[in-house]
């Protein structure tokens, strides 16, 4: 029985098993003088620190898992990517759209203004009518005066007119 460990003298039932403490166990490697580094790989996904033994079965997990975490940050970038798209889309929309507003703002100002000066011509206007009606109103009150004063001179006339023929 070869398979006693020559570091810390730990007996072993096979080689296989002996080479393997040798390589992996803590205060083992601390006698043999080496680092816990050199006995541990670091996972080139995850960056874990693992034994020599334990790697090959977490590499191929962690490429399972990293392939679909790879996958996952791609969608999530291409989603980034299509609201970023469609945010530049909206903010030019906006812009347009504020664009639009000034100038209906502007175009609503002139037309305020078009209708303060339609009320002050239509004002007038009024003003105008009353002036011209008030003027009507003179007009047939003379006409009614001088219709009056022609019936009477027609009938002093026809008076006149009947004695001299009679």
């Amino acid at each position: 029985m070869d398979n006693i460990c020559n570091f810390c003298s730990k007996e072993f039932s096979n080689r296989i098993n002996l080479l393997q403490h040798q390589k992996t166990v803590k205060s083992c490697l601390k006698l043999q003088g080496k680092q816990e580094d050199e006995a541990n790989i670091e996972c080139v996904n995850c960056k874990k620190l693992l034994a020599v033994r334990s790697y090959k079965q977490h590499k191929i997990k962690c490429d399972v898992i990293f392939q679909k975490s790879k996958q996952e940050q791609e969608e999530k970038n291409d989603i980034y990517d299509d609201l970023k798209n469609k945010y530049k889309i909206l903010e030019k929309q906006n812009k347009k759209l504020n664009i639009d507003l000034s100038e209906s703002k502007s175009i609503n100002d002139k037309l305020k203004i078009d209708l303060s000066e339609s009320k002050s011509v239509n004002d007038k206007l009024k003003l105008e009518l009353a002036e011209i009606k008030g003027c009507f109103s003179l007009l047939r009150e003379q006409n009614e005066r001088l219709h009056s004063s022609s019936a009477s001179v027609t009938m002093k006339l026809a008076e006149k007119v009947g004695t001299v023929y009679e």
